[in-house]
This record gives structure tokens, C-alpha cells and sequence, in this order.
């Protein structure tokens, strides 16, 4: 596998995979006490006569980080800040690390950079890797054919090596305030997909005004059971880039922002694949069951036939058992999407001044005057 050791192909089973046929690395087995090790156990010998005592910790789970985006919306920025065009989510903004370091460390500690999985561009593995350093497993994506895609690839490396995770899936271009808030989401919503490993949750976040450049979520009103004090909404439905008086609507209904980022069984994310991309689906298994020295070639050759496909409209549109997880507006989430997001969200980090310092520096006044907005333009030294 590119950017992680090689695993040992010990098969003893494929768990729920065993209908795809697809052979996956199982849990070793200790030929000397006929024992499988899995997870972390604890055993403690009360004393030669009493009981033995055994705790299970539950898995830990992975995470897929999508950083594919080519960037072009923000193009003009980078190339005056790093006279070339570079993805936001390798830039350095007026700090030591790039937004994609900053998101595989706000992961930690609920998921550990050897369970993390990212997808870039091809032609920026060898980037992501220097940023990420060892640990991390990034894999280059031939060519940009959506983000169903974008999000199968990373997934059938994660079930490659563990057939029953459990994945934490995240944009790499997020800003977000409060790491504590995130990470205890992550793990509410990680216990409930224990509980009912069917499910999937999204993460909405309170919205602070109707903005028609995000996606929402319209959760319904009645809650399904709480899993460590926290509450799931079932989702009513999506709504992408709503015009104005839609998105007034929504906010005043307490529709949430969506963000994107979701936790569920890798094999649930699949089987939703299965019935609305089935082609898709196949295509992807095949590729599981290659060789590993076939992958990358057969991946290269191969990748301009798959059709198009966006994972919000075409997989979870029309899916069943999905859930919401509100986060707080004090979590201070934002898209980093279009420039006015960004030079926002930079103000806010106190890390505005530099970047404009690098701007003028560079000579870059016709970018200031159409991408920064004039409030923040002004205030800037």
C-alpha cells in the first residue's frame, strides 16, 4: 500500500465483505493458544485459584481525509502568495503548517496518524507526504472524477486492512475554532455507530446567518436515542446553495450547516454505493482485489472510466438511516471555499496582517481590491 508498510495477506476471514469476494487482511491468530488478537486486551490473573479477567477496549476508529481539490477558485491568491498555484489545503496561511497538517492533528487523539487515510491529486502525494511525514497513508488519485469517487478510493484502502471499521470521513479545508467540541463529536458519534452499526452520521452545525454559498441540513424534529448524552436527529433532507429566501427559511427552521464530515461503518459507506453506484461499487472492489503491485497501474489506466459522480447528490441524497450531529456555533466552523470565507476566517485567527503584509510585499494590490473585502482591507496595517 503507497505510504504505509506492507501488511502480511494472513486471510482467515472478509467479515461482511465475504459477499464481495474480496480478500482482506483478518486478525492474526496465536497458533500457540488457538486465540484471535483483536484490539487491546487487558488481562489481569486475580491469583492462581480465582477467575481470569479479561477488558476489551473497542477499536479505534480510522479516518479518510479528502484532499483532492485542485483549487482553482483560489488560484489567483496562491499564486500571489507562492507564485504558483497551489490547493488551500497545502498552504501555510500566515502560519508554521498548512491546513491539511492542521486537520489530520485536530483528528488526534480519537484518531492516530497510522488509521489515517489521505487522498490527494497524483501529481501532490509527494507534497502530502513531506507535510504529513511518516505514519499517514496518502494515496494519489489519478484524476478528479467527483467526490463519490474522491471517497471510495481512501475508504477501500481503509477496508483493505480493517473489513469492520469504523471512519471518520473530512475535508482537509476547514477552519474550526474549537478542537475539543470537534473531537467530542467525533466520539459521540463514533459510540453511536457501535450502537447501531447501520447508521451514519453527518455533522450539521448551528447556522449563524442564511448563507446561500453553503449546503444544509433539514434535520427532523424527533430525536433517536442519546449515546453518551448526546442527541441524533434523523435527516429530513439536503438542500445545496439555496437561494436567498430559501436559505432565510431554513435558518429560521434551525436547518444546520453541513460540513461534510461523517462517521459511519466503512462497509455501510460501501453498500450505499452498491445500490446507487453499482458500477462505481464494482469498479473500486475490482481494484481491492488487485495485487498490490498492480494497483497504481491498473488505477492509472483504468480511472477515465468512471462516470462522474457527486457523493452529497448521488449517494446520500436518497439514503436511509442517516443521522445529524449538531455542533455549537461556538465551534466556529467555516468552509474556506471562496476568498471572502478565507480572509475571514485568517482575521479571526490573527493571522490576517501577515498574509496581507506577503500580498503587498508582492505587489498584489489588484487581488486586494477584488478578493479581500474592503472592511478587513481597511483594518489591515
Amino acid at each position: 500500500m503507497p505510504g504505509a508498510p506492507a501488511e502480511k495477506d494472513s486471510i482467515n476471514r472478509c467479515g461482511p465483505w465475504q459477499s464481495a469476494r474480496i480478500r482482506l487482511p483478518g486478525p492474526r491468530r496465536d497458533t500457540r493458544r488457538g486465540r484471535r488478537k483483536r484490539g487491546a486486551e487487558w488481562m489481569t490473573s486475580m491469583s492462581a485459584n480465582t477467575q481470569h479477567t479479561t477488558f476489551s477496549l473497542p477499536p479505534r476508529p480510522w479516518a479518510v481525509v479528502l484532499a483532492g481539490g485542485s483549487g482553482q477558485r483560489l488560484a489567483p491568491l496562491t499564486r500571489a502568495l507562492y507564485g504558483r498555484p497551489l490547493p488551500k489545503q497545502f498552504c501555510r496561511l500566515g502560519c508554521g503548517t498548512s491546513l491539511l497538517q492542521d486537520t489530520v492533528e485536530r483528528l488526534r487523539p480519537t484518531v492516530p496518524a497510522h488509521r489515517t487515510v489521505v487522498v490527494v491529486e497524483a501529481s501532490r502525494t509527494r507534497l502530502a507526504r513531506r507535510q504529513l511525514g511518516g505514519g499517514v497513508t496518502v494515496i494519489g488519485q489519478p484524476r478528479d472524477r467527483g467526490t463519490a469517487s474522491g471517497v471510495l478510493l481512501p475508504l477501500m484502502h481503509v477496508l483493505m486492512r480493517d473489513p469492520e471499521a469504523t471512519v471518520v470521513v473530512t475535508p482537509s479545508d476547514h477552519g474550526i475554532a474549537d478542537r475539543d467540541l470537534f473531537r467530542r463529536g467525533l466520539e459521540d458519534a463514533v459510540a453511536a455507530v457501535r450502537t447501531n452499526p447501520a447508521r451514519i452520521v453527518l455533522f450539521g452545525v448551528e447556522a449563524g446567518a442564511p448563507r446561500t454559498d453553503y449546503g444544509w441540513i433539514l434535520p427532523e424534529g424527533d430525536g433517536v436515542p442519546a449515546v453518551n448524552g448526546a442527541r441524533f436527529r434523523p435527516v429530513a433532507r439536503f438542500v445545496e446553495k439555496p437561494p436567498p429566501a430559501e436559505a432565510r427559511r431554513l435558518h429560521d427552521s434551525g436547518a444546520l450547516w453541513n460540513t461534510f464530515v461523517m462517521v459511519g461503518k466503512g462497509v455501510s459507506f460501501v453498500n450505499l454505493y452498491r445500490r446507487r453506484l453499482p458500477e462505481t461499487a464494482r469498479f473500486f472492489e475490482k481494484y481491492a482485489r488487485l495485487d498490490e503491485s498492480r494497483r497504481d497501474g491498473w488505477l492509472r489506466e483504468r480511472y477515465d472510466r468512471l462516470e462522474p459522480a457527486n457523493f452529497s447528490h448521488d449517494i446520500l441524497e436518497s439514503a436511509a438511516d442517516l443521522a445529524v450531529y449538531t455542533w455549537p456555533a461556538a465551534l466556529a466552523w467555516t468552509d474556506l471555499g471562496t476568498p471572502e470565507r478565507l480572509f475571514e476566517w485568517l482575521e479571526t485567527e490573527g493571522r490576517l496582517a501577515t498574509v496581507m503584509a506577503t500580498l503587498k510585499r508582492r505587489g498584489a494590490t489588484e487581488l486586494i481590491r477584488e478578493a479581500v473585502p474592503p472592511a478587513l482591507a481597511a483594518a489591515a496595517p
